[in-house]
């Protein structure tokens, strides 16, 4: 949807630079990627055997966060946020007196969208879970929700669910020491995965993008953080204590 130069690329073949998109035109685009992300995307590839004209045509089907990359996603929703049209919200939970963990991200219009969006991620949640305490407070909820009635907070098994405007991008510093890079993930070498990190939380601790993680990490199994552009080994108190300098200044 977007050519080299990052420019809109309609189904007519109009090219739109992202500034120029109308705003409900904007919208409509990032409803209609979540969509067909959950539906599923083709993308149809060629290999030449030995001879040229022998040619094969592969067809993969993506789903998911691949689905979101493959039709630049974040590029549109960041001209949204650009337009302060959309705030990001975070899904958060904290159990048996640990630090809050960040679960998911989201964006939305409003604060009462927000809620509906976090109920419906409860009710996902609960769905999956499958139990018989999960299923009693699935009913629960879906009698609320049928009455348009959402949640900002929900408790199970002594673990509490909220969420809150994320702010932790913009507080977020990092300054590579190595090449002077912005942007930090983290790594499970083992498992060659990783999972991008995402600002400072209010305890203090760095926060990971669990959402679009393709691990979970939990306290006994923190990832390696290296730094995006030069992969240079990064510890989190680097990370800690430069945030800890830009909210000197």
């Amino acid at each position: 949807m977007l050519n080299r130069d990052g420019e809109h690329v309609t189904r007519d073949g109009e090219i739109i630079p992202l500034k120029d998109i109308g705003l409900n035109h904007l919208i409509n685009i990032i409803k209609y990627i979540e969509r067909r992300a959950e539906e599923g995307v083709s993308v149809v590839s060629a290999s030449y055997g030995v001879d040229m004209m022998d040619m094969d045509f592969i067809e993969e089907v993506f789903r998911g966060q691949n689905a979101l990359d493959i039709m630049n996603y974040d590029t549109y929703v960041n001209e949204l946020k650009r337009r302060k049209i959309m705030t990001t919200y975070e899904i958060t939970s904290i159990s048996h007196g640990r630090k809050r963990d960040v679960l998911a991200t989201f964006i939305a219009q409003s604060y009462d969208l927000a809620m509906k969006h976090f109920t419906d991620w409860v009710l996902d949640w609960l769905d999956e879970e499958n139990n018989s305490e999960s299923i009693d407070a699935c009913e629960k909820l879906q009698s609320m929700y049928r009455d348009k009635k959402y949640v900002d907070s929900f408790s199970l098994d002594g673990v509490f669910y909220s969420f809150r405007e994320n702010n932790n991008n913009e507080k977020f510093q990092f300054n590579c020491p190595h090449c002077g890079g912005h942007k930090v993930f983290g790594e499970k070498i083992s498992q060659w995965m990783r999972m991008d990190v995402t600002g400072i939380g209010d305890d203090g601790f760095v926060c990971y993008d669990y959402e679009n993680a393709e691990f979970y990490a939990d306290e006994e199994d923190n990832p390696v953080l290296f730094c995006d552009e030069c992969f240079a080994q990064i510890t989190e108190q680097e990370i800690i204590e430069q945030n800890k300098k830009g909210d000197m200044q």
